[in-house]
């Protein structure tokens, strides 16, 4: 929590914040306030740690305003999808040929680990579901994406693997309605139970 507030405070208070992190601080402060853990918590340090170690590169305002005030998700959860969606071109690289080849191999090193990000952040969400195949069977194209990177990764990065843009914005129109799809599973688990 200490490490968090003195990357927060320094942020907050430098003329050349970076206003991701600004946003991704204040959300991780709420997370603290609010006592909550899970998946939203283990996303927001994820990305805070990543985006601390990347203070030269910056992510364009639009981008930036996008995912702050994104009506559907967090901020984290909104950061993850604009990343997945739209890559390197939401990156401000430098006209310096030097420094942009070196902000590139960075970013290009960040979303190479992406998708992995992405499965991590829906595993624990998954543990956290009343069935073991809640996901699966409630969010689309999930068990493709499932079996094409446990089959398939072997012969394509994972960054080929999700390279289809509208399968992607569809999981994540699935992803908009978790609270009905928790809800339904629950309702499933406790048919199940009542069966028994």
């Amino acid at each position: 929590m200490k490490k968090f507030l003195v990357i927060l405070i320094f942020f907050g208070s430098s003329a050349w914040a970076n206003s991701l992190l600004e946003c991704l601080g204040k959300e991780e402060l709420n997370i603290h306030q609010n006592k909550v853990v899970g998946p939203i918590y283990t996303l927001n340090r994820h990305f805070v740690n990543k985006f601390a170690s990347f203070s030269n590169i910056s992510i364009k305002k639009k981008y930036v305003t996008k995912i702050c005030h994104d009506k559907d998700f967090s901020p984290s959860v909104a950061l993850l999808k604009t990343i997945l969606l739209e890559g390197k071109k939401i990156y401000f690289l430098s006209k310096d040929q030097f420094k942009r080849a070196e902000e590139v191999a960075t970013i290009e090193s960040f979303l190479n680990h992406i998708p992995h990000t992405f499965f991590s952040y829906l595993a624990s969400l998954q543990n956290v579901a009343a069935t073991p195949d809640c996901l699966e069977k409630n969010v689309k194209h999930l068990k493709e994406f499932i079996d094409n990177i446990f089959y398939l990764e072997s012969e394509f990065s994972a960054r080929e693997i999700f390279e289809k843009r509208e399968k992607i914005q569809e999981t994540f129109e699935d992803l908009k309605s978790l609270d009905t799809i928790w809800a339904k599973c629950k309702k499933e688990a406790s048919a199940k139970k009542v069966k028994k």
